[in-house]
């Protein structure tokens, strides 16, 4: 598998005309993060059960997932887009973009 991690940080400003400007973070999970997943040679079975597993989640449906680094902790995250691609002859590849998200 390869991955790696983006993260942004949701900042509301307000810009006042003198050229001052007042920023504070957006909400108490103020920046989210992202990983990009890779499954670049998969065989045909472990190929349909990844699809399978991300075709199951309906309706933005969270899953519990660790980030695979030293000390990462687990979180829920979404999955909303993938692709699939047929790789070197019966060589299957995934793609998927995971989001944090702080559901209650």
């Amino acid at each position: 598998m390869e991955h790696g991690r983006k993260r942004r940080s949701r900042i509301r400003k307000a810009q006042f005309g003198d050229g001052y400007s007042q920023r504070s973070g957006d909400g108490l999970n103020n920046i989210s993060e992202s990983w990009q997943v890779a499954w670049p040679q998969l065989d045909a079975t472990r190929f349909q059960t990844i699809v399978g597993f991300l075709e199951s989640l309906t309706a933005g449906q969270s899953f519990d997932w660790t980030p695979p680094r030293a000390g990462a902790v687990q979180g829920k995250y979404i999955c909303e887009t993938w692709s699939e691609d047929l790789r070197r002859g019966d060589r299957y590849g995934v793609t998927a973009t995971f989001e944090r998200v702080y559901d209650l």
